[in-house]
């Protein structure tokens, strides 16, 4: 498992590593594949008005 991302390209925001590891899936052993997280969007709302409040 690949967890976090990174900086990332313009073109990968954040996911290269994640890109990679896919990519390289057929010649290993591993399945290696990819997982996002779902923020449930009230809770990102409350978190924007939180620190907008400051």
């Amino acid at each position: 498992m690949i967890v976090a991302g990174e900086e990332g390209s313009k073109l990968t925001g954040g996911f290269d590593r994640q890109l990679r590891a896919l990519a390289l899936s057929p010649f290993v052993r591993q399945r290696l594949t990819i997982r996002t997280p779902k923020e449930p969007q009230a809770d990102l709302e409350r978190l924007d008005s939180t620190h907008r409040s400051r």
